[in-house]
């Protein structure tokens, strides 16, 4: 998971907002495990015997990185945001294109 360290790199307080989400993962565990989702996947990946079924769980598993790379963003909105000015926010899409890595991140996404 490359990106998600090159991603905590570039977030003030990278490894607390990355903590937080992943708290938060921990919590819905029982609907829903982003992070067991991504490793069974991967391992479905590597173990597959044919190109397609391994095509398949590879882009299953990148598309529940994603949901956990946007997860990691949109905490590092909420922690960079004070709770008393939400009315003076910027947006998350401005917070992001402002951001180190922002321009990719806007380019490859529908904000």
């Amino acid at each position: 998971m490359l990106l998600i360290q090159d991603l905590l790199r570039v977030i003030r307080g990278g490894l607390d907002v990355k903590n937080a989400v992943d708290n938060a993962i921990e919590h819905c565990s029982q609907t829903f495990d982003l992070l067991k989702a991504i490793e069974n996947a991967k391992l479905a990946a590597d173990e597959a015997v044919d190109e397609r079924q391994k095509r398949k769980e590879s882009t299953k598993g990148l598309y529940h990185l994603r949901q956990y790379f946007e997860l990691i963003i949109f905490q590092a909105y909420l922690s960079a945001s004070a709770p008393d000015t939400w009315r003076d926010l910027e947006t998350f899409e401005h917070f992001v294109r402002s951001r180190p890595g922002g321009i990719f991140f806007a380019s490859n996404h529908h904000l």
